[in-house]
């Protein structure tokens, strides 16, 4: 068993997400951290911006950053014209707090823990916004932005950021529990702050307060923000589903593990009473039952930062780690999964993964650590056994 890379696309500097729009078969649109979603060809040489929010987007640190463009989707029915839902995309990244105030995004309203420290002052907030398309021009027309939510943040790291529709035509959003590297403020257990979570929400319809729906099965209605769909992250980076419906993500540790979970609606995934399946240091006596779920598969952390990929079919998982690996693990017939094989890349940062819809399966990859240069690549993933 084997798994290879074939080059696609070079020339990004970072790419940290990859989509495809509904139909088409030709183009991959690659999502650029500073601020760019390229459209490029699979047939040619052809790369060109799709949207572009560099102006939007804070300015980010070279030579490491977590904040920026994170995340993008097309609305499932984004090249149907008879549809009023032709045309949307849907984008997450991080803009000056300046901005965010002059767009009137909305901000999730939220409750402290009483177990956690006060939350700072935000320095720059995390917006999840719609545009559209301009037919004329074939891009995404800026002045269509349309606020849905924000998030404000006092750190930069844990944004979390990614960003898909799922089999239910509902979309899903994971964020990060907003840092720093304990969750003094803890998010991610708080079911009333929107932090270290992954969200769910319906974009076709709106209701009093929201310019969105709440599916009618979330499960934290009445008792928690009614966005929320799964608990417990610290910082779930890359998430997908299988063949089955099943929903995975990585989610990166602190200083021990790094894990792979199956999300399911009212998980709790421990964050940060546990990291991986063992309870952390500072967990207090109570806290230590057996009400949160424990990831699939789970490895040791070195500096390490766990990538979520996707699945090549039911039972066989494609993911990654920051620091250069690709890894598949494989799922027995008594539901175990363990590593199958794995490869480590010659000096390149393993940033994201995407799948085309023929199941190919994609990674994102530069020889910069932060968003610098020009090394970004999109590679075909080869897996034989």
């Amino acid at each position: 068993m084997a798994i290879s890379l074939k080059t696609e696309v070079l020339g990004f500097m970072s790419p940290v997400a990859m989509a495809v729009a509904p139909g088409d078969l030709e183009h991959i649109f690659v999502v650029d951290q500073p601020g760019v979603v390229w459209r490029a060809s699979l047939l040619s040489d052809f790369v060109a911006p799709f949207i572009d929010l560099r102006s939007a987007v804070v300015e980010l640190t070279p030579n490491y950053d977590e904040r920026g463009l994170l995340g993008f989707a097309f609305h499932p029915e984004f090249n149907n014209s008879q549809s009023p839902n032709f045309g949307r995309v849907f984008v997450f990244y991080s803009t000056p707090t300046a901005r965010k105030q002059k767009l009137k995004a909305p901000q999730l309203p939220s409750k402290p823990s009483e177990e956690g420290q006060p939350a700072a002052s935000p320095t720059f907030f995390n917006i999840l916004s719609e545009f559209k398309l301009s037919p004329p021009t074939g891009v995404i027309d800026l002045e269509s932005e349309k606020p849905l939510l924000s998030i404000p943040k006092s750190e930069d790291i844990h944004n979390g950021g990614k960003l898909a529709f799922g089999p239910d035509g509902f979309l899903y959003l994971g964020t990060g529990d907003g840092g720093p590297q304990q969750d003094p403020e803890n998010n991610a257990q708080n079911l009333f702050s929107p932090k270290g979570k992954i969200l769910r929400i319906d974009v076709d319809s709106e209701t009093d307060d929201r310019p969105y729906g709440i599916p009618a099965d979330n499960p934290f209605i009445g008792q928690g923000l009614p966005e929320v769909y799964a608990y417990g992250l610290r910082n779930p980076w890359g998430f997908s589903w299988d063949q089955l419906g099943r929903m995975f993500a990585g989610d990166t540790g602190f200083h021990s593990l790094e894990e792979v979970n199956i999300i399911v609606r009212g998980g709790n995934y421990g964050w940060k009473v546990k990291e991986g399946s063992q309870f952390t240091s500072w967990a207090e006596p109570e806290q230590k039952h057996s009400g949160y779920i424990d990831p699939i598969f789970e490895y040791p952390n070195t500096r390490s930062a766990v990538i979520g990929g996707y699945s090549i079919k039911p039972g066989s998982y494609v993911f990654g780690d920051y620091m250069g690996r690709i890894m598949n693990i494989t799922e027995d017939k008594q539901g175990k999964w363990s590593l199958a094989q794995e490869v480590t890349l010659d000096g390149s940062r393993v940033k994201g993964f995407g799948q085309d819809f023929r199941g190919n399966i994609y990674v994102l990859t530069s020889k910069e650590a932060g968003p610098q240069g020009s090394t970004g690549a999109v590679s075909l993933v080869q897996v034989s056994s």
